[in-house]
This record gives structure tokens, C-alpha cells and sequence, in this order.
């Protein structure tokens, strides 16, 4: 019996990729009768990974929409592939940024009420040929072995959550500034991701932003918070961060454990995270009216009108190829503010065989988090406050830890 559901299952699964690359050479044929071309737009990394997208006249509308460059890490470039025509025109956005690149040929042209004079690329099929990919070992149906850990700052109250299955992966981290309200975020950050693993739980093949946004339309509670989600499909981690939690990849190179990938928080300026939010609900309210007087209530439902608001769309995407073995650390600032990348780096080198466990590290790393979150060794927090005020900082920053490790297996 289960011989036979395997073999349907096996069938099934060719039929879906005979009918994808169906679809594919149909659309490639369509392009090409268009005059269309198939064009590979690149640029190198710089110092960091970050957030890189298009913005081109062929979008609807022009120059409005954003189209994210994935990462190659065989060529250590980002890069788009798109069909376009003879005088399609583009530039690359970092940051807020737009820019031209010198490896397609440029127009001076007048877009996104720049002055006149602006650069951009234009499309005259030259160097657009596609590369080969580079040998790459990897297996379709690779999963997640996860392990967790979660503390608060006071043993009474954490306002992190997280959730894991099997492809995808998720933090959020509750704001605490509702604190000052006489509201907690917890029930918020919660309902975020357990919303999210149900969504994720019904596709191995997840659009993350859309998981995201569904997930935030069901939360009853209201309240804040930074969040980012995992997903791995085949051999691609498609990760979409908001705020200061964050993730980090390693790979085993020449049996040392190495960095290959770390997101950047997201910060409006200093211990300020980009975070979604929602007003109260009626039952929050109600119990608001009961613990404050009316002269305070009318303060405080007066003061949330100038909660964060951020847009889910906000949030930061990345694509990479993982393979087998790769180990996937995704935690809330409480670990990032409190550990240095070669602490953790530390951790790892006692697996030499690269056999992560899942379970011990992130309770290995949870508890070392905590720890210094409370004492006065030196801290990424203290290097960042120094860096921005000077002085005024000595040791961890005090705040919930949530460690979500996860091996490539």
C-alpha cells in the first residue's frame, strides 16, 4: 500500500514538472515571436548582502514596481532574468538609491522626476547573453530539522514567538513600547505566527509575503511587531525580514564552519525596528477602561495614534540556494544583540563533522544570549551604542531571546 502511494505520488510529481517546463517553452516561444529576448542583468556583491531591485519603463506602471534580484552564490553576484525588447530601459535600486550599471549600454534620460540628465540602461541586446549555470550539487527534496528556544526577559513575560515546520521557519518579536500602555504585544506577535504556520503548512511552494499578509489580516489582538519567515523550496531559501530580528546561514569550508549569509535589521534610526502594527481590540480596550482612570484612558488611546505603522510590503526579500549540511540560525534581536557573529561561529567549531544538532545549538546559543543579556561583558548592543552616542552602554542589552536553529537535511 504504501509502495503504491509513493508511486502515485512520484507520478504526480513528474506530471507537475512536465506541465511547469510545458508552460515555460509555451511563454518562451510567445516572448520570442514578440521579439522579446531572455537577458541576465547582474551585478557584483558589494561588502554586505542586501536587498537589490529593478525598476524599468516595460513595469506597469513604469518605473513604479520593484522587482528583486535573487543571489548567486556560484557567482557571488545578484542578479535578474527578464524577456525584454530592443529600447526597454532599467536601473538598479540599493537603498532607496537607483543607479545605472556600467555593464549594459546607457540613455541620459529624464525618469522618476530626476533632473534631466539621469542615467539609465537601455535594452540593445548587447552582453545579454545568459551564463551557464556553475556545477552545483543539490537535492529537490531537501527539508528542515529544526530546534528552538525561547526566554523572556522576565520569566513572567516574553513577547517573542516562533513556529517551525519542516520548509519554512518564522520569528517575530513583540514591541515592547506597548509596555507603557498597559498593553503587552505577546498575544500579537503569537497569533502572527501561528497564522503564518497555517498558512505554511497547506504549500511546500509559499509565497512568503502573501503567507505573511494573510497572516496578518486574521490577528484579532492588536499590538506590534518586527517578524521574519523562511521558506525552503527544493534548494532556494526565500527569506522576507521586517525589523531587527534576523537570520544568518553557514556552510562547512574546508571542515570550518563559515558565514555565507546574514540579513541586516531594518531600523527607522537607533533600537527603532520597522514593525507592523494594529489597534487595539475591542476587548483590549475594554480591559484598558478598567485598569486606568478616564482622564488617563483618553491619554493613552490618544498617545497610540503614534504607534509604527509599517507596511508588510516594507519588508526586506532574499533568495539563496542552500544545499545539504548548511546550517540556518533565524533568531530575535535578543540574540543578535547580545552575541558577536565569531561567538557563534565559536559554537560551531566543536562539530567537526558537521553534523549539527538542531536542538542542543539553539539552547546552546539561547542560553549564552541570555546570559550576557544580563551581565556586563561586551556586546554588539554596547559596540552600536558607543558607535552612535559615544558612550553611556557597558554590557548586554536586557530582552527576550528566541533561537530558531535549523539544518539543511
Amino acid at each position: 500500500m504504501i509502495i503504491a502511494q509513493n508511486s502515485i505520488a512520484q507520478y504526480l510529481n513528474n506530471c507537475q514538472i512536465k506541465i511547469k517546463n510545458a508552460f515555460k517553452y509555451y511563454q518562451a516561444r510567445q516572448n520570442r515571436l514578440k521579439g522579446k529576448q531572455l537577458v541576465r542583468i547582474f551585478i557584483s556583491k558589494n561588502d554586505t548582502l542586501e536587498p537589490i531591485f529593478l525598476i524599468g519603463n516595460f513595469t506597469n506602471p513604469p518605473w513604479r514596481v520593484k522587482l528583486p534580484l535573487a543571489y548567486s552564490l556560484s557567482y557571488k553576484e545578484y542578479f535578474i532574468e527578464l524577456w525584454l525588447s530592443i529600447g526597454n530601459q532599467f536601473r538598479l535600486l540599493r537603498k532607496g538609491t537607483s543607479f545605472a550599471i556600467p555593464n549594459f549600454p546607457q540613455i541620459a534620460e529624464n525618469i522618476l522626476n530626476m533632473e534631466k540628465g539621469s542615467i539609465s540602461n537601455i535594452i540593445l541586446f548587447r552582453n545579454t547573453s545568459l551564463r551557464k549555470p556553475l556545477p552545483y550539487h543539490h537535492t529537490d527534496n531537501l527539508v528542515l530539522k529544526t530546534g528552538a528556544y525561547s526566554e523572556g526577559k522576565s520569566h513572567l513575560k516574553n513577547e517573542d514567538a516562533y513556529f517551525t515546520t519542516a520548509h519554512c521557519i518564522g520569528v517575530a518579536d513583540g514591541v515592547g513600547g506597548w509596555n507603557q500602555y498597559g498593553v503587552s504585544s505577546k498575544d500579537f506577535a503569537n497569533e502572527f505566527m501561528q497564522n503564518c504556520k497555517k498558512f505554511a503548512e497547506k504549500s511546500k511552494f509559499l509565497q512568503i509575503k502573501k503567507c505573511a499578509e494573510e497572516a496578518f489580516k486574521n490577528i484579532n489582538s492588536g499590538g506590534s511587531a518586527a517578524w521574519i519567515l523562511a521558506n525552503l523550496e527544493k534548494n532556494k531559501l526565500k527569506i522576507s525580514n521586517l525589523g531587527d530580528c534576523g537570520i544568518m546561514t553557514i556552510r562547512k569550508v574546508n571542515g570550518n564552519p563559515r558565514i555565507i549569509f546574514q540579513s541586516s535589521p531594518q531600523e527607522h534610526f537607533f533600537n527603532t525596528p520597522y514593525q507592523i502594527s494594529r489597534e487595539l481590540s475591542l476587548t483590549q480596550i475594554q480591559q484598558l477602561k478598567e485598569k486606568l482612570s478616564n482622564e488617563k484612558y483618553i491619554e493613552v488611546m490618544e498617545q497610540m495614534k503614534n504607534i509604527i505603522k509599517d507596511s508588510l510590503w516594507d519588508s526586506d526579500d532574499y533568495c539563496l540556494k542552500v544545499k545539504a549540511g548548511d546550517l540556518i540560525i533565524m533568531a530575535s534581536d535578543g540574540l543578535w544583540d547580545n552575541v558577536f557573529p565569531k561567538e557563534i561561529l565559536a559554537f560551531l567549531s566543536k562539530y567537526k563533522e558537521g553534523n549539527y544538532n538542531p536542538i542542543e545549538l539553539a539552547n546552546l546559543l539561547g542560553r549564552y544570549a541570555y546570559f550576557k543579556s544580563k551581565s556586563k561583558l561586551f556586546s554588539p548592543f554596547e559596540e552600536r551604542v558607543k558607535k552612535n552616542y559615544g558612550n553611556g552602554w557597558t554590557g548586554g542589552k536586557p530582552d527576550d531571546v528566541t533561537v530558531v536553529v535549523a539544518s539543511v537535511a
